[in-house]
């Protein structure tokens, strides 16, 4: 598939501190003890990289201390459509949607972090799953091909020995048969906590883990226990229609012939309904940085709990010896 939009955010968090207002108030640089042109600076580079054709356009916001010291804007949503002419080749077609602030982004590997990880934090805090849970415990399943010695904090610290990615979506038509082939197909290429290798697998069955222990699908665990408490209103899975009008496109898709704006660009996430532990998010900054304001004040955000300041801590914690 041809790429033709990336996105570039930019969050700098340093402390936690008081607030007020949503997402967060603003300050001046200096009121927070930052440097002016340091900022400045920041912004100038990321808009020589957009110059230069590295992304069509990012949004940028900056916080420290609880506030907001700057947010922008910059470049386009996509530079090209691409489309079929009469002779059915290829052909860049000129196109701009200025980039805007409330731009809503597909989070593609973020997803990992903001839904699922948090999820799963919470239901070990529920006691509905332990960390050294093997996976086998709560899918009986998956020990297939030797993998019943998989645990949960595993799949977390991507130590598992899952391969990082397989082809599901060439093969596959749902998200069952892709559980199916990851229990049943799927060998594992390094012994468990051996060697991290980062993996998608590992997080595609984190995110069956949720449904598994929790009983509903992870975007609406997601959203109930995550995005609406913390009032992060522009983040889920499977934007409405409305949402997908300031969506970013992220590339246009051959075997559909369109521009994916609002339809998760992951191809085994789409194969999967849209919905995986692995990718398949959608979210703004200012949404991100009610987010990372939340891991700074260690798991609470406007008097609103959503993780314990000790599991905070252990997600901090380095969890494999010596890496």
């Amino acid at each position: 598939m041809l790429r033709f939009f990336s996105f570039l955010f930019l969050i700098v968090t340093v402390t936690s501190g008081a607030w007020a207002g949503d997402p967060l108030p603003w300050a001046n640089p200096w009121d927070v003890g930052m440097d002016y042109e340091f900022v400045n600076k920041a912004y100038a580079e990321v808009a020589k990289s957009v110059g230069a054709g590295a992304a069509p356009g990012a949004v940028g916001l900056v916080i420290k201390d609880g506030y907001i010291v700057a947010r922008r804007a910059i470049g386009n949503m996509q530079t090209h459509l691409i489309r079929r002419d009469s002779d059915d080749d290829l052909e860049y077609v000129p196109f701009s949607d200025r980039m805007l602030e409330e731009t809503i982004f597909d989070l593609a590997s973020i997803t990992k972090m903001v839904s699922t990880t948090t999820a799963i934090m919470m239901l070990v805090e529920q006691g509905k799953i332990g960390l050294d849970d093997p996976v086998v415990k709560h899918i009986p399943t998956f020990g297939a091909r030797a993998k019943d010695k998989v645990t949960v904090r595993h799949l977390l610290t991507h130590s598992s020995g899952l391969p990082s990615w397989f082809p599901f979506y060439q093969l596959y038509i749902d998200r069952e048969d892709v559980y199916r082939a990851i229990d049943e197909d799927i060998a594992l290429a390094s012994p468990p906590g051996e060697k991290r290798n980062y993996s998608d697998l590992g997080f595609i069955l984190l995110g069956r883990l949720v449904e598994t222990a929790s009983g509903r699908r992870l975007d609406r665990f997601a959203e109930d226990n995550i995005f609406k408490p913390l009032g992060m209103n522009d983040t889920g899975y499977l934007p409405r229609i409305q949402e997908r009008l300031r969506t970013a496109p992220t590339e246009y898709d051959p075997m559909r012939d369109q521009v994916l704006k609002g339809i998760v660009h992951d191809e085994n996430t789409q194969v999967m309904g849209g919905v995986s532990g692995h990718a398949g998010l959608f979210s703004t900054v200012n949404d991100m940085a009610i987010f990372a304001q939340m891991l700074l004040n260690r798991g609470e955000w406007k008097g609103m709990r959503i993780l314990k300041e000790a599991t905070i801590q252990t997600m901090l914690t380095p969890q494999l010896p010596g890496k």
